[in-house]
């Protein structure tokens, strides 16, 4: 081999092998399509505009739950639900009580269960605070009527006696049917306090009243007295003759 053969044989021997790698070939992808939405006022059927693709994923992962919470929003139809006896359905506490069923969502059959757990309490205690003024009142009409028949001055045997001389007061100055319909409405009638007062008032007027004195009664006098007594009469001539 000759010399020139065994230089350039050295010189390719020696060269430093390069450690840059080699640039990779990049390769350039289109730019995805920008997602569009509805415009205000539009929807998904009715736009235009195609949805994303995440709209897409989103519907098949939750389109049940999409449709379940579709059928939530509609309002529950309570028209077939049974009401207890005495409960209609034009009254002010069912329309509060559907009013707040509906608000929460709440179905006709959970509905139902409340109205059957419920509402036979609520009727009863309203009927229980409705009957309540009746029973004081009867409870106090009973206590005045006991008074009075225990009472020495109106009670007992001159219970009768009372009643007849207050009657009698009321027919001389009128008005007496409708005072008995004032008194007996409102239960004043067996007050045993108005009821001695109605028995002293016309035991006096059914005594009469004393004449003032100091007076002269006006008698009033006859025609032919009147036509006498003046001074220019006959009589009154001779007299002074």
């Amino acid at each position: 081999m000759s010399d020139a053969a065994l230089a350039g044989a050295g010189s390719t021997a020696a060269a430093p092998a390069s450690s840059a790698p080699s640039p990779a070939t990049e390769t350039t992808q289109p730019p995805a399509a920008p997602a569009t939405s509805p415009a205000p006022g539009e929807s998904v059927l009715t736009s235009d505009a195609a949805p994303s693709s995440d709209a897409n994923q989103s519907g098949g992962e939750n389109g049940a739950d999409g449709d379940k919470t579709a059928a939530q929003t509609d309002t529950p139809d309570y028209a077939a639900l049974n009401l207890p006896e005495g409960l209609v359905a034009e009254s002010p506490l069912y329309s509060e009580f559907k009013a707040a069923a509906a608000e929460h969502k709440i179905a006709p059959e959970a509905a139902q269960a409340l109205i059957d757990r419920v509402f036979p309490g609520i009727q009863a205690r309203i009927a229980e605070m409705q009957s309540e003024p009746v029973r004081l009142a009867t409870e106090r009409l009973a206590e005045w009527s006991n008074s009075v028949m225990n009472d020495p001055e109106i009670g007992g045997a001159k219970l009768a006696g009372v009643k007849a001389t207050v009657a009698s007061a009321m027919a001389q100055f009128g008005n007496a049917d409708e005072i008995k319909s004032a008194l007996n409405e409102t239960g004043a009638g067996s007050n045993p306090v108005l009821i001695k007062w109605f028995n002293r008032m016309a035991s006096a007027l059914s005594e009469g009243t004393p004449v003032k004195g100091g007076g002269v009664p006006n008698i009033r006098k006859s025609g032919p007295e009147v036509f006498y007594d003046h001074p220019n009469s006959q009589p009154h001539r001779d007299a002074a003759q």
